[in-house]
C-alpha cells in the first residue's frame, strides 16, 4: 500500500494540473462575452461550491452512519461544533496542509466503528460529486429547449436582398421598424444570458466529475486510498 500511495500522488497531481488548464480553456471558449477577471472569478466560485459539496457527501455520510461531525472545513475557513468546554462556530481551518481543499472530522461516540461504515463515509464526497455531476448536466441539458431563437424572418419584414444584385434592387423601403430591432436584440440578449447559464452548469458539472474521480484515486489523504485500506483490511479480517 505504501508504495501505491507514493506512485499515485504524484500522476493525481499530473492530471489535476492537465485537467485544470483544460477546464479555464472552457471556460474561456464558452463565455467568450466574460472578460478574463470575471471567468477567474466564476471559476474560484465553481471549485469553492464543488469542494463544499464533496465535503457535505462526507458529513452527511457520517450523519447516516451514526457519527457525529466535530469539524467541517472549506478552503481556509472551518466551523466546529462545541464539545468538552470549547466553543464552536466558526473559524480558520486547520488542517489544510494534510487535506487539499477541505476536510471533515468526526467521531461514531458510543456507536460502533466499523470497516464498512468508514467505507461509506469515505464514499460519501465522491458519490455527492456524481450527484451533483448529473443534476448539471441535466440541467444544461435542458436549457437547449429554451435557447431556440424566435426571431422574425427576412420576409416577414419585407425585406429580401439577393446575393450578387446591386444596391438599388434591394427593397430598402421595408426595412425592420424600432420595435422589431428592439425585438431582435432582446432575443439575442436573452440567448446570450442562457447560453452562459447553460455553460457555467457544464463547467460545474465537470469540475464536480473531476474532483470526484481525482479523489477516487487512492493516493495519500486521498478518498480513493481509505476505502480501498478499508476494503483490504475488511476483507482481510473476513477471511
Amino acid at each position: 500500500m505504501n508504495w501505491l500511495k507514493r506512485l499515485l500522488r504524484p500522476l493525481a497531481t499530473l492530471v489535476s494540473i492537465i485537467a485544470s488548464f483544460m477546464f479555464v480553456g472552457a471556460a474561456h471558449d464558452w463565455l467568450p462575452y466574460w472578460s478574463t477577471l470575471a471567468i477567474f472569478g466564476m471559476i474560484l466560485l465553481i471549485i469553492t461550491f464543488v469542494i463544499f459539496v464533496h465535503e457535505l457527501g462526507h458529513a452527511l455520510a457520517f450523519r447516516w452512519q451514526g457519527g457525529t461531525v466535530d469539524e467541517f472545513a472549506v478552503l481556509f475557513l472551518a466551523w466546529r461544533r462545541s464539545r468538552q468546554g470549547k466553543p464552536g462556530g466558526m473559524g480558520w481551518a486547520r488542517r489544510m496542509g494534510a487535506d487539499i481543499g477541505g476536510y471533515v472530522i468526526g467521531h461514531f461516540g458510543a456507536t460502533i466503528r466499523t470497516r464498512r461504515k468508514a467505507i461509506w463515509v469515505a464514499a460519501g464526497g465522491p458519490l455527492a460529486n456524481g450527484l451533483l455531476t448529473i443534476l448539471c448536466l441535466l440541467a444544461a441539458w435542458s436549457i437547449n429547449a429554451m435557447t431556440a431563437p424566435d426571431m422574425p424572418s427576412s420576409s416577414a419584414t419585407g425585406l429580401e436582398i439577393v446575393a450578387g444584385s446591386p444596391p438599388e434592387t434591394a427593397d430598402l423601403g421595408q426595412l425592420p421598424d424600432a420595435d422589431e430591432v428592439q425585438q431582435i436584440f432582446d432575443q439575442v440578449e436573452r440567448i446570450q444570458k442562457l447560453e452562459a447559464a447553460q455553460a457555467i452548469l457544464v463547467l460545474i458539472g465537470l469540475n464536480s466529475l473531476m474532483t470526484g474521480l481525482l479523489n477516487l484515486i487512492p493516493f495519500s489523504g486521498s478518498d480513493g486510498y481509505a476505502i480501498l485500506r478499508h476494503w483490504l483490511q475488511r476483507r482481510g479480517r473476513d477471511g
